[in-house]
C-alpha cells in the first residue's frame, strides 16, 4: 500500500473512477467526460464546500459547477444530469436526501479541495496555515503532493506549529536537511529533557555524512549511456543495465535478455505490491528497452506488442532514450481501447531525466506514466 496518504487516496479515486462499475459486474455506461475532467470537477466541489464550511451541498450547486465546466469545454448542458448520475454510482459522492449530496467521507472532500488549493500556493498558505482543525488535514494531503515541502514546513513553524510541520516533513519530500534538523529542535525545546533523550539518537544520525541516494546515482549513470562516443551495441548494453537498476526500485527483476519463441525479452519484472493499482496487471511485466539516437518508430513498438501479447502478459514498458514517432504513440494510445490487449506504457528519456532531477518517487512515477497512457479513454 502507498505510505503517503495523497498517494493512496489518488489510486483509490482512479480505481472508483475508472474500474468500480466493472468489479460490481455493471455493464460498461455511456461515456461523458474524461477522468482528468471529472477529478477537476471533484476539486472544484470539494473547494467550493471548504471554502463555504459545509460538508452538505443542494445538487443544484453541483449542476451550477457543472455547468460552469461545461462552458468551458463545450459540453451539452443536457448532459449535467447523466454525468451527476455516474458521479453518484462512482460512490465519491452519495446523497444524503433528495435535494442534496456529499462525499462519502470527509477525507475525500479534504483529499480534492488539495489537489485544487496546491494549483494557487499564495491562497493556499494564505488560507490554510494557522485556519480551523479541518483545514490542517488539507495541509498533510497537500504535503504529500507538492515536490518540495518545505516553504509549507516554513510557515507552520513561523505560527509555532511545531506539530503540523513535523507531520508535513513525514508526509512530503524534501531535501532541506538544516529545516527537518531545526524543527526537531525546536520540539526538543517545546516538549522537554525526556524528548530530548529521545530523539538525541536520532539527530546524531541525522548529522553523519549520508549515502548517495539512488536518484543521484541512476542520473550519473543515466548520463554516461548518453555518451556519444560509445558503439551501437555498447549503448544498448549499458541502457538495459541502467534499465534494470531503475526498475528494481519498484519490482523483482526476474530475468534480463531472455529468449522466447516470440523474441527476445530485455527485461522480465514481476509484479510483487500488495497495493491494489496493480492487481488487474498480473503476475509479470515485460520492459522493452531502445537507446538510439532517432525516435522509436511505429515497427518497433508494434513488435514488442506482439510479444507481450503473444505471451499473455498484461503490462509492458517500453523504454526509449530518443521518444517515440507519433505513428508508434498513436498506435499504443488507439491499443488502450481495446479491453483484451495488453497494455503498453511508453517512457521517454526526457521523462525519466527529469522523474530523477526532481526524486520523485518510483512507485508515484510508474503509476502516472500507467495513468497518462490508461485515462485517454472517456470516463
Amino acid at each position: 500500500m502507498p505510505s503517503v496518504r495523497a498517494d493512496l487516496y489518488q489510486t483509490i479515486c482512479d480505481f472508483l473512477l475508472s474500474s468500480w462499475d466493472s468489479w460490481r459486474g455493471i455493464s460498461e455506461r455511456q461515456n461523458l467526460l474524461d477522468i482528468r475532467s471529472v477529478h477537476n470537477l471533484l476539486e472544484t466541489v470539494a473547494f467550493d464546500a471548504f471554502n463555504d464550511s459545509k460538508y452538505l451541498f443542494p445538487i443544484s450547486d453541483l449542476r451550477s459547477a457543472l455547468a460552469r465546466q461545461f462552458e468551458t469545454t463545450g459540453h451539452s448542458s443536457d448532459l449535467i444530469d447523466p454525468v451527476i448520475d455516474q458521479l453518484l454510482s462512482s460512490g465519491i459522492l452519495v446523497k444524503n436526501n433528495t435535494d442534496s449530496v456529499e462525499f462519502v467521507h470527509l477525507t475525500f472532500m479534504e483529499f480534492y479541495a488539495a489537489k485544487r488549493l496546491i494549483q494557487t500556493p499564495r491562497r493556499f498558505g494564505e488560507l490554510l496555515i494557522g485556519s480551523a482543525p479541518a483545514a490542517k488535514e488539507i495541509i498533510l494531503f497537500a504535503a504529500g503532493m507538492i515536490l518540495d515541502v518545505s516553504p509549507l514546513v516554513e510557515s507552520a513553524v513561523d505560527r509555532h506549529e511545531l506539530i503540523l510541520a513535523a507531520n508535513c516533513l513525514r508526509e512530503g519530500r524534501t531535501e532541506n536537511r538544516a529545516l527537518e534538523t531545526y524543527v526537531l529542535d525546536q520540539l526538543k525545546r517545546e516538549l522537554g529533557s525526556e524528548f530530548i533523550r529521545n530523539l538525541a539518537e536520532s539527530l546524531t544520525q541525522e548529522r553523519r555524512p549520508r549515502p548517495e541516494s539512488i536518484h543521484s546515482i541512476l542520473s550519473r549513470q543515466y548520463s554516461e549511456i548518453r555518451d556519444p562516443e560509445l558503439k551501437s551495441h555498447e549503448k544498448g548494453k549499458r541502457f538495459e543495465e541502467f534499465a534494470v537498476r531503475f526498475f528494481c526500485q519498484s519490482f523483482h527483476v526476474v530475468d534480463s535478455n531472455r529468449n522466447t519463441e516470440n523474441g527476445e525479452i530485455d527485461i522480465i519484472l514481476e509484479n510483487t505490491g500488495a497495493d491494489p493499482f496493480w492487481f488487474e496487471y498480473g503476475g509479470d511485466i515485460f520492459v522493452e528497452c531502445k537507446n538510439w539516437d532517432k525516435s522509436s518508430p511505429l515497427k518497433e513498438t508494434a513488435a514488442f506488442v506482439n510479444k507481450v501479447r503473444m505471451s499473455r502478459v498484461r503490462l509492458g514498458f517500453f523504454v526509449s532514450v530518443s521518444g517515440f514517432t507519433e505513428n508508434a504513440l498513436r498506435t499504443l494510445k488507439n491499443l488502450v481501447a481495446d479491453k483484451d490487449a495488453p497494455l503498453i506504457v511508453p517512457i521517454s528519456g526526457e521523462e525519466i531525466e527529469l522523474m530523477l532531477e526532481h526524486r520523485e518517487k518510483f512507485d508515484l512515477f510508474f503509476k502516472d506514466s500507467i495513468r497518462k497512457i490508461k485515462h485517454l479513454h472517456k470516463w
